[in-house]
């Protein structure tokens, strides 16, 4: 699957322990473009919005949005172990649900994060 820093190869448990946020976000990416969704980032970084202002998504917004006709959702995304939700992005999460958005927060816990999405998707 994978080698890790002395060059031994890795169980494809072992590979998707040590993945990057980055690497995890991309593997959500594709299995919801193959079930039909288009996925947007979100996140917090600044852009140049309408007429050359600055524009940014409240602190702890979700990292992307999927959506296909008649259902969307919110996405925060974490690297495979160790990653935590912020207190900020908890809070926004559970602001976001009080306002009737659904929203998927991957948890760092072992399980592999396609299944926990396909778990929130029933």
């Amino acid at each position: 699957m994978g080698n890790n820093r002395t060059g031994e190869k890795l169980t494809a448990k072992q590979y998707k322990a040590t993945e990057s946020e980055a690497s995890v976000e991309a593997r959500v990416v594709a299995y919801l473009e193959e079930r039909g969704y288009e996925v947007f980032p979100l996140g917090s970084e600044v852009e140049r919005g309408y007429r050359g202002r600055s524009r940014r998504n409240k602190p702890g917004t979700p990292d992307l949005m999927a959506a296909r006709p008649n259902h969307a959702f919110l996405l925060e995304i974490k690297k495979a172990k160790g990653g935590r939700h912020s207190p900020v992005q908890r809070a926004r999460q559970a602001d976001l649900r009080l306002n009737g958005f659904a929203v998927f927060a991957h948890e760092s816990d072992g399980t592999d994060v396609i299944e926990q999405l396909k778990e929130f998707m029933r």
